[in-house]
């Protein structure tokens, strides 16, 4: 994978994760996934994107929650 990556959590039972070097249509696609894994499974966590490396992981403010 490398750092940094991307990451989002939508619900307690999906981690995803990708490189931040993705491309635009897989980024699309992502998001999307978010939105629906976090209104459509129970236990939901967040819509928002996150930035990590193997030191941290902070939210990404410019993937704003819908």
């Amino acid at each position: 994978m490398g750092s940094p990556f991307l990451a989002a959590i939508p619900n307690r039972d999906f981690l995803i994760v990708w490189p931040t070097d993705c491309s635009r249509e897989l980024s699309r696609i992502i998001r999307a996934k978010t939105q629906q894994y976090f209104g459509e499974y129970p236990y939901p966590l967040s819509r928002s994107r996150f930035r990590g490396t193997v030191d941290y992981l902070e939210a990404d403010t410019s993937w704003p929650e819908q």
